[in-house]
């Protein structure tokens, strides 16, 4: 159990750091990403969290690190939004 809290804490980070990053970029760029976990969830059966956490371990292992943080800010966006009055500061 204190292992998943410390991975949620760590992904609930690189979605601050990520949101910090991109600033008014952020809402479109996640709805983008958030759309292809989506998809590609739809069609394999996975979870949200599986499927947002595989497809960002594939671009880490391909050298993107970058849009492997993305892809879990996307990922973390999917399963626990962005409370609406810290998403109007972005937009």
């Amino acid at each position: 159990m204190e292992q998943a809290l410390e991975i949620s804490a760590d992904m609930a980070q690189t979605r601050r750091t990520v949101r910090a990053h991109l600033r008014d970029t952020y809402a479109a760029k996640m709805a983008d990403l958030g759309g292809i976990i989506t998809r590609v969830s739809d069609k394999t059966g996975m979870s949200l969290l599986a499927t947002g956490h595989e497809i960002a371990k594939q671009a880490d292992v391909a050298g993107d690190g970058y849009t492997a943080m993305l892809l879990l800010a996307a990922t973390v966006e999917l399963v626990d939004p962005t409370p609406a009055q810290i998403a109007q500061v972005f937009e």
